[in-house]
């Protein structure tokens, strides 16, 4: 089950909960808002109707449950990285396998602070995997988006950044690699410095 640790500032015991349901349930991004509550994005097989969705749920500042939600199409769905934007929405990225040829495709979804969706957006090669892997706020209305996507023409997986309105639209879309497969996994932005760390 997803499961949530709270601990004071020297790392003693405090509480700790589990949410979830009866299968696999993956816990990957966790987000406090003071007087607010605990927001946790992640992926899960116990709701819906496919083998895995993407699974969002808030707690209040105990873990008491408060809501839980799941996302996707009638595959697989996974979410490997979550944001929270300074109006208190969130945007998660992943990957789907809800496609014509079950091929992971670039799966990404903004929700308000109650779990309702306010956009998604899918896209990938259509011949191999593709997926997002993380993403980090740049300002207020746009942020960086981070994964892997295959090349058709190399036919290897290369390592990408994508600069995305929060509205969903994206403003561009990079690809990095050469003669070998590359992939970025988590990028981070500080004082108009980007960095992303991935591996080749």
């Amino acid at each position: 089950q997803a499961f949530i640790l709270h601990v004071d500032s020297l790392g003693n015991y405090m509480w700790s909960k589990s949410y979830g349901g009866s299968e696999s349930d993956w816990g990957r991004r966790i987000f406090h808002v003071p007087n607010d509550g605990i927001y946790v994005a992640g992926y899960s097989n116990s709701f819906g109707n496919s083998a895995f969705d993407f699974y969002f749920f808030k707690t209040d500042l105990q873990g008491s449950l408060i809501y839980q939600k799941n996302y996707g199409g009638t595959k697989r769905e996974k979410l490997f990285g979550a944001v929270m934007l300074p109006d208190t929405t969130f945007i998660l990225v992943g990957e789907t396998a809800s496609t014509d040829n079950e091929l992971e495709d670039i799966f990404m979804m903004r929700l308000n602070a109650v779990g309702d969706t306010l956009w998604t957006k899918q896209m990938g090669s259509s011949a191999g995997v593709d997926r997002a892997r993380n993403v980090a706020v740049l300002n207020d209305t746009t942020v960086l988006v981070v994964g892997d996507y295959f090349d058709t023409d190399s036919l290897m997986q290369k390592a990408f950044m994508m600069k995305l309105n929060i509205n969903g639209t994206y403003q561009w879309f990079k690809w990095f690699g050469n003669n070998q497969e590359f992939s970025l996994n988590d990028v981070t932005i500080n004082n108009g410095m980007v960095r992303a760390l991935g591996y080749n």
